[in-house]
This record gives structure tokens, sequence and C-alpha cells, in this order.
């Protein structure tokens, strides 16, 4: 509310819990009271945007990292409150580059007080001296153009210059793309184009974490994966910084599909986007058992409320066959809705009877279409399924064999055959 009676609007911000006020919220505050849930010091202001990014990667943003975050952003506008100057260089410099020389003063922000406000001085004189290397003008004339590598070079140092940043998976892009580097280089030319794209298969590793403990499932589904490394020019070439894009997960063992993006960003990765969406039918066959069983165990947890995590190889061309991954987990969006869950655990229940039914005979089942058809309850599969199986008798079972059609109702009758796999020699179960 203005003096004169009127409201001015200067931004939108969301008041967001640094350790969370419910049982199930992101970054639990277990130790904590209602009392200090609830006080002033567990609150941090952020932008509607960035208080949803902070809950979706929760673990990206622990509470250690929050509190420094407002501690900088506090500490960098009382500044700006306490000397006009200070706002206006705030003004000129940009926010988020005091930030970032206010955080590398941290934990004794005020023993430095006097240090930041002299390199956020320093910044702007750079800033100026670059800016006045472009208002020369349109040349009417041939000139010399001496001056624009200064221009370039004064540029380059203010975006590129070393600010210290914290970012747990910083390293795991770097080691990732250092040990893809002694495999697969997009480009060997000493210099380097303005990009270079590259396509390559590795493997991803699919788990899921327990939002309040942050424990992971033991179960892993190994995938094969499609990639893009795109290899920039100028300083990230030098440093080996490149983005990596997922292009493709899924397989008939499961439905995942990983949206993923990583990009180089002064000096350090940032994760453009990373999420997890499905395609609604799979059919495992019998020799993707252990892959499928692995896909399940994560779909209960899913259902259950955990977020789904990555883990990428550090090889190549191995896809599904990976045995060598990085430790850290990757961060993952849910954007599997609740129906579609629904469905996928329903279709994961099903497949799951199968194969209880089957083992009980020492055989496999290869899953159609129909075995899901909405006629078919589990009950009626049970029968159909140990009734053909008891049918066939004592082993050894002919290598080839097909049951009459067995009604299910007036609109839908089915046929199981029993085939030898040339693979495994062991029995399978189809139907149409």
């Amino acid at each position: 509310m203005l003096e004169d009676g009127t409201t001015e609007l200067k931004g939108v911000g969301v008041a967001a819990h640094i350790y969370a006020a419910s049982p199930n919220g992101p970054r639990p505050g277990l130790e904590l009271s209602d009392k200090e849930k609830a006080a002033e010091t567990n609150g941090v202001w952020l932008c509607p945007t960035h208080s949803v990014q902070v809950d979706q990667y929760q673990f990206e943003y622990p509470p250690e990292r929050l509190l420094d975050m407002k501690r900088v952003r506090v500490f960098a506008h009382a500044l700006t409150i306490e000397s006009t100057d200070f706002g206006y260089l705030t003004v000129r410099v940009g926010p988020q580059r005091v930030d970032e020389i206010v955080r590398a003063h941290l934990p004794d922000l005020d023993l430095h007080k006097e240090s930041i406000k002299s390199k956020v001085k320093a910044l702007y004189l750079r800033i100026e001296i670059a800016l006045s290397y472009s208002e020369l003008g349109l040349p009417t004339a041939p000139f010399e153009v001496a001056h624009i590598p200064r221009l370039t070079q004064a540029v380059r140092e203010i975006i590129t210059e070393k600010l210290r940043y914290s970012d747990g998976n910083d390293q795991l892009w770097r080691n990732v793309i250092a040990s893809w580097d002694a495999q697969f280089e997009t480009h060997r030319d000493p210099q380097p184009p303005m990009t270079s794209v590259g396509h390559a298969a590795t493997g991803v590793q699919f788990s899921a974490r327990n939002p309040i403990d942050g424990s992971i499932l033991k179960e892993r589904l190994n995938t094969h994966s499609f990639i893009l490394v795109t290899t920039g020019s100028g300083e990230e070439y030098d440093r080996r910084e490149k983005t990596i894009t997922v292009v493709s997960t899924a397989s008939k063992a499961h439905p995942f599909n990983w949206e993923f993006k990583v990009r180089p960003s002064n000096r350090t990765f940032e994760v453009c986007v990373s999420k997890l969406t499905a395609h609604r039918n799979i059919m495992p066959k019998p020799e993707e058992r252990k892959s499928f069983e692995a896909y399940a165990a994560i779909i209960d947890k899913l259902d259950a409320g955990w977020e789904p995590v990555a883990f990428l190889a550090m090889t190549l061309e191995d896809g599904e066959h990976s045995r060598d991954f990085h430790p850290t987990p990757i961060s993952i969006h849910n954007s599997i809705d609740f129906d579609q869950l629904a469905e996928l655990k329903a279709r994961v229940t099903r497949l799951r009877l199968m194969n209880s039914i089957a083992d009980q005979f020492q055989a496999a089942v290869q899953p159609s279409n129909v075995l899901f058809h909405q006629a078919v309850s589990d009950e009626i599969l049970e029968q159909l399924l140990t009734g053909f199986l008891e049918s066939l008798g004592p082993k050894p079972w002919p290598l080839e064999f097909d049951s009459e059609p067995l009604v299910v109702n007036e609109q839908l009758k089915i046929v199981l055959s029993l085939r030898r796999s040339r693979r495994s020699g062991g029995f399978i179960v189809g139907a149409r």
C-alpha cells in the first residue's frame, strides 16, 4: 500500500517451508517440534516456478542448501537497503551475480561485508568497460578491428567468471563425460565447430527413492538408452563440458520413458528437464523376466508414493547389459498420473499371476493382448492356464500343442498353445 492509498504489485512469491510441515512433505524435519515447523525461521520466499522445482527435486535442494540460499538472499538484500549505492550496483550487475559473490563468502558473511562490496563494485566496473567498447557506432570507413578481441575477452570474462557454486551433481556429469570421452569422441579436430552432435547408446538404471529418508530400492531396472551428446565451442569445449540428452529408454520389458537433458551453464551443469512418462502396454518375453520383476518392484514403490530415480552407465554401447553405473542417483519428476499408474499396477498384477501359475509347472508364459481382455478376470485366467497345463499330463510334453478353443463368453474364445523355446529349451505357453 502506497502513501496515496494505491497499491503496487512488485512480484509474486511463495512462502515455502524449508523443513516439511506435514509428515509426508518434502524435506521432513523429523526432529522439529510443531512450533519450530511453524516458525518464520523455517520459511523461505521463492518464486512460484522455483517453489515447485525445489519440491520436485528435493534431494538436490536439502534443507542445508535452502538455508544457505536464504542467508545469501537476505544478506544481499540487506546490503541494498543499507546502502543506496550498493542497490544501484545490484541493479546494474544483476542480483544473481551479486548472490554468487555473496555465496562465495559463506559462512562468515558479516566478516567479509567490505570484501563483498568491493567485488561487486569491481564487477560493475568491468561491465561498464565492456559496454563502453560496444558503443562505438557503425563505421563509415575501413577501420582497425583490434578492439573486437578486447571486447570479446571482456564479455567472456564477465560471463564465465569463476564464482563458487555448490552443486552435488556437478561431479556426476564430469565423471560420466570423462568416461564416455575415453570411448567415444564427438569431435577430434583441434579447431572445434560451433557444435558437434554425436549419437550413442548407453545403459540406464531405473529405481525408486523413499521421499522421507532418501533410501534407494535395491531392485534396479537395466535398460537400453539412445542419447545425444552435444559438444559446444570455446571454453566449454576446452573443459570437456557437453550437453547430454536422453532420447529413448522404453522397451517391451517395461514402459518407462525418461525425458532428460543436462547442459553446461556457467562452469557447472543445469538439468533442463528430467521427467518420467510411460506407454500403456508391455509384453515382456520369458527371457526378460528379471527386467520385468525389477520394473514391477519399482511400480509397487511408485504406487506407494516413492519417487523415480535413474543411474547413468559409465560405458557406451553396452545398453541393458551395462554393469558400471555412476553411484549418484539422478532425480526424476514422476509425470505418470494416478489413473495411468493404476493401469500399470493392474497389468503388473496380471503378469505376476501368469508367471506364478507357469512357475508351478516349470514353464513360462508369453503374454498377449487376449490375456488382458476385460472379460478375462483373474479367476478365469487361473482356470484356463491351470487347466491347460494340467491337461498336458506329466513330462515329457510334446514339442508343440494347441488347445481346443476355450470359451470365455459368446464373443471371446481363447486358444492356448505350447512350444519349446529354441533359446532356453524350456516350454512357453502362448495365447491367441
